[in-house]
């Protein structure tokens, strides 16, 4: 249970090109041997609600264990890995996510498997990540900082993770990867992201572990609040916040590498 080999794509409907580019971008990356499965889904669930995960994003790393999804809103086959009790960690791109662009594909790609790491070097980044998402997309946190994804340290660093390593010789190279980074921050709809990466050297270490610890004692008024009104499913894992920022303090740390 939850032991079973590592599987890089679990519906193989990738083309070959697509396929040795997926693995060149898996190399950069520290993927346990099992318990993992990067699923690439045929479809893009365009008949699901606004806002709905399965509908907007360009991709999800899930620990099933701890949740997160709504099973019961979730397509059949997430359902199905779920069941299976195969898999700890699911890694899904669905498929205006993998069928755009290569640069795009390696891009969301290394930014979920980078969410994976953060899970690897501590759950409990992974838990605060899980919560930090619930509090923004169900509350009107009052906060200083703009309202955009990466003002959440675990997205950051992911979104940081992914221009790196677009950057590397053997994929895209810095000019490249540096040009796709300014376009994007000059249209599209993540230029607000993009415009808050430029502020950044992604060379640069950023230590999400910290930086979500001061996120968290930041506001913690609020997210204790939040915590106390009996928020989500899976939240009850995380005690309380005092609970979750002893947990992401250095000494629960295993060394996150660079990729």
């Amino acid at each position: 249970m939850w032991n079973s080999d590592t599987n890089f794509d679990y519906l193989n409907v990738v083309s070959v090109n697509k396929k040795a580019l997926i693995h060149s971008t898996c190399s950069k990356f520290k993927i346990p041997s099992k318990g993992v499965v990067l699923l690439f889904d045929r479809f893009d669930y365009k008949r699901y609600p606004k806002g709905s995960i399965w509908r907007c994003n360009l991709g999800l790393h899930l620990n099933i264990k701890i949740g997160y999804v709504n099973y019961r809103k979730s397509p059949k086959i997430i359902q199905k890995l779920i069941d299976s009790k195969a898999y700890i960690h699911l890694i899904w791109l669905p498929k205006r996510s993998w069928n755009s662009s290569e640069i795009d594909l390696v891009w969301n790609l290394s930014h979920e498997l980078r969410h994976l790491d953060q899970d690897i070097k501590n759950r409990s980044i992974t838990l605060a990540y899980y919560f930090l998402k619930y509090c923004f997309k169900c509350f009107d946190m009052d906060i200083e900082e703009d309202k955009i994804h990466t003002v959440l340290p675990p997205e950051k660093d992911a979104e940081l993770a992914a221009w790196r390593t677009v950057r590397e010789r053997r994929l895209f190279g810095t000019q490249m990867a540096d040009s796709y980074v300014h376009d994007n921050a000059n249209k599209g709809t993540k230029k607000e992201i993009f415009r808050d990466l430029l502020k950044y050297d992604p060379n640069e270490e950023y230590d999400v572990s910290t930086e979500t610890l001061s996120f968290l004692r930041k506001y913690q008024k609020q997210f204790e609040y939040i915590l106390n009104i009996g928020p989500d499913y899976y939240i009850s894992e995380i005690g309380s916040i005092e609970d979750l920022c002893s947990k992401l303090s250095k000494k629960n740390l295993i060394i996150l590498n660079s990729n």
